[in-house]
């Protein structure tokens, strides 16, 4: 099957949802001419697959995502995200969501990375026709036998969207290495990446699939594990208040610094420097 023909096979389906074992589903969307943004925190695994038209994804760090048709926006549970679909009339997505408890399963099994945001399947027509067996065996799982094969078409549809980014040329590598230096070095100042991209003349994609590349993360992750990371040896000077650091690491106040120190580094700044200082 090629690209066009599954575009106009979902056409053809009303929008709504198709059911799969253990509740997995699969949900087709099309919007004519209406404008949507759509801020969302849930308890469930959900990527986005655009399939015609533009849509603009934001992640938790508030990292944009502008698709073309192929590309993937992936969402883990409890990660909040934002969607903003501009007006058009050739709008067509189709979302996979999966309840917490598979995708917990399916990350156990490295199926699934909990940190993947993105991704760009092939128009190949292997990958159309897995994709195909996969969803049209969603309503039509009547037996032991068809919700296996169907669990293995997830499994390698899963798979797909985990690609090993290729080898980083001598040119990149060095590049994404001055680029590190240069957020690492202004962490104090939490300057915009993009001031950074500037800098360095590269686009913001350009700079994601960098880092995606070298590090497996975004830029704006890897700003923020350096953050924490300076954070934790401010902490050490028991003579500095949490405010105190917080403030020279230019949080806003010392709660929004707290709520990302545990995110990233496990516990809290106190807990911190309880255990280590």
């Amino acid at each position: 099957m090629k690209w066009y023909q599954l575009k106009q096979r979902l056409r053809r389906i009303p929008e709504h949802q198709h059911w799969g074992p253990g509740g997995i589903h699969a949900t087709i969307v099309q919007r004519r001419n209406l404008p949507s943004v759509k801020n969302d925190l849930s308890p469930i695994y959900r990527w986005l697959w655009l399939i015609d038209g533009a849509v603009t994804c934001f992640d938790e760090h508030n990292q944009r995502y502008d698709l073309k048709p192929g590309d993937c926006f992936i969402r883990s549970p409890d990660q909040p995200h934002r969607v903003e679909r501009p007006q058009q009339d050739n709008y067509l997505e189709l979302a996979l969501v999966l309840p917490r408890l598979q995708w917990q399963a399916l990350c156990k099994l490295d199926l699934i990375d909990p940190q993947q945001r993105f991704a760009s399947l092939e128009k190949s027509s292997q990958h159309i026709d897995l994709f195909w067996q996969w969803f049209s065996g969603l309503d039509s799982t009547t037996s032991a036998h068809d919700t296996a094969e169907n669990i293995n078409h997830l499994h390698q549809l899963l798979a797909l969207l985990q690609i090993p980014p290729s080898p980083l040329s001598k040119r990149d590598r060095a590049l994404s290495q001055k680029i590190q230096k240069a957020l690492s070095a202004d962490i104090n100042r939490n300057v915009p990446i993009e001031n950074i991209a500037d800098e360095f003349h590269i686009s913001m994609d350009a700079l994601r699939h960098l880092f995606r590349q070298d590090l497996g993360c975004l830029p704006k992750e890897f700003q923020i594990r350096r953050r924490c990371e300076a954070a934790a040896e401010l902490l050490l000077d028991q003579e500095s208040s949490i405010a105190d650091v917080a403030e020279e690491l230019a949080y806003p106040d010392p709660f929004s610094f707290s709520k990302q120190f545990s995110k990233v580094m496990g516990m809290s700044p106190r807990a911190y420097r309880k255990q280590y200082a």
